[in-house]
């Protein structure tokens, strides 16, 4: 993750992007100088799979669809046994129950106005915990 967090300090710290509101910045700025490792998923078997495949080439790519061929070498692709994390899991969940983005009752009952940060994932001393 540190050479991951190392890229993103740099285009931030370039105005590539901002924290939005900017009262995050110093939370976002402690987040990615103390980043720690954090395994992607929690294990569940019942998740989103990864969308990521691998060939017996060591070919590795990312799709939207399930390959019947590596698009490199045209091998069989296995996929990658992983799943997502529970909070990807529940972002997803109410998308098909309110029948995609952009319904009123998704704007309603999913608005994205509240951040709410597991105890679990923070750093010790971070402002965000």
């Amino acid at each position: 993750m540190k050479p991951l967090a190392e890229t993103v300090m740099q285009g931030y710290a370039k105005g590539e992007f901002h924290i939005v509101p900017d009262r995050w910045n110093a939370t976002f700025e402690h987040w990615m100088n103390n980043i720690r490792d954090w395994n992607i998923s929690r294990q569940l078997w019942w998740g989103h799979r990864i969308p990521v495949f691998t060939c017996a080439n060591g070919h590795v790519w990312a799709d939207r669809e399930d390959p019947e061929k590596c698009p490199k070498c045209a091998r069989t692709p296995t996929q990658d046994p992983d799943v997502l994390d529970t909070w990807f899991r529940r972002g997803c969940g109410p998308l098909p129950t309110f029948a995609g983005p952009k319904t009123p009752d998704l704007e309603r009952f999913l608005s994205g106005h509240t951040l709410v940060t597991g105890p679990d994932i923070c750093s010790s001393g971070s402002p965000a915990c």
